[in-house]
């Protein structure tokens, strides 16, 4: 049986301050991006075989999330999504 892993972007800027974020394309913040290296750190060591293919949103939000947690989960393949390939 596989396993289908779903994760959520780090805090992005618009969300630290309160306000919805929608389709708006905002940064994350220092906190979103601890958020990712702590998602990739508890992913690694969960004992869950690495993922076949991971897609992420065309949103930068996502995609730096996503780039953060495969660095610390220490895999390297990516798949595209929404037009966005990391």
């Amino acid at each position: 049986m596989g396993h289908l892993i779903l994760t959520r972007h780090g805090q992005s800027v618009w969300n630290g301050e309160n306000r919805f974020t929608g389709w708006a394309n905002v940064e994350l913040t220092d906190q979103g991006r601890e958020e990712a290296k702590k998602a990739g750190l508890i992913l690694r060591y969960s004992g869950l075989p690495d993922p076949g293919a991971v897609f992420v949103s065309p949103l930068k939000r996502a995609k730096k999330t996503c780039a953060i947690l495969l660095e610390y989960l220490k895999f390297r393949r990516c798949c595209e999504a929404g037009g966005a390939l990391l």
